[in-house]
């Protein structure tokens, strides 16, 4: 009888340390198509093993050699608010449009890159999914994820201890305004689609994982950040990833305007009003 009760309480005991379990190693590092070089991590407990970069990445290619246009000096940084909104083709920018900000920082993209077929990612790597960046908050027990997966340094408060090794920077976005966040919010990019707003199909975009320095707050959503945001991105160890994607019915293009109101057909570099079939309208800056 007491060899039954010692095993039973030693089952109770395994199963609770089964549930809260986890580790996080060092992986052997990647390097991107540009010769860049990321340090990674392994992080792992009894149900999930992920591999992810512990920087943002930084390459201007995408995997098999493709340039990807940068936003600047195309733009210049005090006309970004009025332009940004308009791009319509995979684009990065780097902090201030200082190219030494990639370290720490990494570079800022376009959800045309991130859902862009010919991966911005290593050769063996992929834009995370929603769900793998909720299996990695369930890794590092979801209570206490913000601590363990923020950085400890760089945050304007509430500084992470970088438990996991993961180094989620507060690395900010760069949205209509312009640059902004740097210090208070981390945001990734996600591969998977949803909505940037509850009102329209017309506000699609990919889910981000965001953390911030006031609160304990960390997961994944996608309500406003729109897709032309230009975001970091963190890779993950493995192939392409299926992503989860809502099917939306996308207008058509039923007129092109000038910024005249006068109707014209395509051009490139210029902005241009599309109008569309359910009576919405959007400016439209195609580059190349």
């Amino acid at each position: 009888m007491k060899l039954l009760l010692t095993l039973f309480i030693f089952c109770i005991s395994f199963s609770a340390f089964n549930q809260n379990w986890w580790e996080s190693f060092d992986g052997d590092g990647v390097t991107d198509i540009d010769g860049n070089f990321y340090p990674t991590r392994v992080i792992r407990n009894v149900v999930y093993e992920q591999e992810w970069m512990t920087r943002n990445l930084w390459t201007t290619r995408f995997s098999n050699g493709d340039s990807i246009q940068k936003i600047f000096p195309d733009f210049p940084i005090s006309g970004i608010g009025s332009q940004i909104d308009t791009i319509t083709t995979p684009v990065y920018a780097n902090w201030d449009n200082d190219p030494a900000s990639v370290i720490p920082w990494g570079s800022f993209y376009n959800t045309l890159v991130v859902n862009d077929t010919r991966n911005v990612c290593p050769t063996g790597w992929h834009v995370p999914t929603k769900e793998e960046f909720d299996n990695l908050v369930d890794i590092v027990n979801s209570s206490g994820a913000h601590t363990r997966l923020k950085s400890n340094e760089y945050w304007i408060q509430s500084a992470g201890n970088n438990e996991s090794g993961w180094t989620g920077l507060p690395s900010g976005k760069v949205d209509n305004p312009g640059f902004r966040y740097r210090g208070y919010r981390h945001y990734s990019w996600t591969s998977t689609r949803g909505f940037a707003s509850a009102s329209s199909v017309n506000d699609s975009s990919n889910y981000v994982f965001r953390m911030n320095y006031d609160s304990g707050g960390v997961g994944t959503s996608c309500y406003n950040v729109p897709e032309w945001n230009l975001i970091p991105i963190r890779c993950i160890k493995g192939s392409l990833a299926n992503t989860t994607e809502i099917q939306i019915e996308k207008p058509t293009v039923v007129k092109i305007l000038d910024l005249m109101g006068r109707e014209t057909e395509f051009k490139p570099n210029v902005t241009l009003i599309y109008v569309y079939d359910d009576g919405t309208t959007k400016k439209v800056l195609k580059i190349e």
